[in-house]
């Protein structure tokens, strides 16, 4: 597992990496240094791992640590610290792991994500409406709205995977950003982006993602050059325009990515597949079976244990249910129109089912 999250998360860097390889059949222990000659690149790395823990050049940039007991070690270091431990904490790994190429790249990709988005902007010049597809339980209801084919559409994460609904709309954006689901190392983020690269050549959809996950999908998938868009995080909303590619950082798609890209192309923005969470689901949210890996899905948590571990799910939908209602008080601010097609959980979606805003 660990040569499969280096090969991932560090690609070309990989053999270079990969300098000490030693343990036994059930698990590899690295210390490898990270750096040299390749020209993107210019800071160095040193690995701890469990049993094999030894001071290394202090000279190195940047310290990835695979026990998380090692932290107390490294105190004096915490600053230029990461911890790539799966049973640490919350999502503390699997960010860690994620914003790491991107960190040490010295590649500077926002003229070219600015270069994108004007382009997508010409593609979209005259469209007033938009559509942003989830993938929650309604999702199915597509068929019932053949007038979003005429919109600005905007699909998110494993929407990618239906091929009958893609042929059917033929997307404009596709938003995804999560570090487990979408750039990880696992069986699931490798068959989702397979189907990204499938969506962009077919379709010619334009990618969202974060701005520091650029580096790392254009490392391995040097063919979504001219369709990726890179997102910064700006303080509080925003809607990205090519001077200012940004928006707030949220832990949803729809808060994050989908709506204010809607919202910077349209004035009447709907959306479909925002459930919300049902008292009786277990996870986030139950997903329509049609837009989900389902048979993967375990594949995620054993990858990224703490990041389901130490998730309260109750906690997460009321927090994203309070962000959706200021999203759309500062779009509605701005002149702009939220209609939701179908009934939620979500208190801020369900107050604007079918364009009327009931607020009880």
């Amino acid at each position: 597992m660990t040569l499969r999250r280096m090969a991932w998360y560090f690609f070309r860097l990989f053999r270079k990496l990969c300098k000490t390889l030693f343990g036994t059949p059930e698990t590899v222990r690295t210390i490898a240094v990270l750096g040299g000659k390749d020209p993107d690149f210019d800071k160095k790395a040193a690995w701890y791992a469990p049993d094999t823990f030894r001071f290394v050049s202090g000279s190195a940039d940047y310290y990835l640590i695979a026990d998380w007991r090692l932290i107390f070690i490294n105190f004096f270091r915490l600053h230029k610290c990461a911890v790539t431990d799966e049973n640490f904490y919350s999502t503390e790994e699997c960010t860690a792991w994620s914003y790491l190429y991107g960190g040490f790249s010295q590649k500077n990709h926002k003229e070219l994500s600015a270069k994108n988005f004007e382009a997508l902007s010409k593609k979209l010049h005259g469209k007033r409406q938009a559509c942003c597809f989830l993938t929650g339980e309604s999702f199915s209801d597509y068929e019932k709205h053949p007038e979003t084919r005429d919109m600005v559409k905007v699909i998110c994460n494993s929407v990618v995977k239906n091929d009958v609904f893609l042929e059917w709309l033929k997307p404009d954006i596709l938003c995804f950003a999560d570090p487990v689901y979408h750039f990880s190392w696992n069986e699931y983020s490798e068959n989702f982006r397979k189907d990204v690269l499938k969506a962009v050549e077919k379709y010619d959809v334009y990618v969202m993602i974060p701005e520091n996950m650029v580096a790392l999908m254009l490392a391995h998938y040097p063919q979504l050059t001219d369709r990726i868009i890179g997102i910064g995080r700006s303080a509080d909303w925003n809607f990205p325009s090519a001077d200012d590619l940004s928006a707030r950082s949220t832990d949803n798609i729809l808060t994050y990515l989908m709506l204010p890209a809607a919202s910077a192309f349209a004035d009447e923005i709907y959306v479909l597949g925002a459930n919300g969470r049902s008292p009786a689901d277990s996870m986030f949210w139950k997903h329509n079976s049609t837009v989900q890996y389902d048979g993967l899905m375990q594949k995620v948590v054993d990858a990224h244990p703490s990041f389901f571990r130490d998730r309260n799910y109750v906690q997460y939908q009321n927090g994203h249910d309070e962000l959706m209602e200021s999203l759309f008080a500062y779009g509605e601010g701005r002149g702009k129109k939220y209609i939701s097609l179908n009934e939620s959980y979500l208190r801020s979606i369900s107050a604007r089912y079918n364009g009327v805003k009931n607020v009880s």
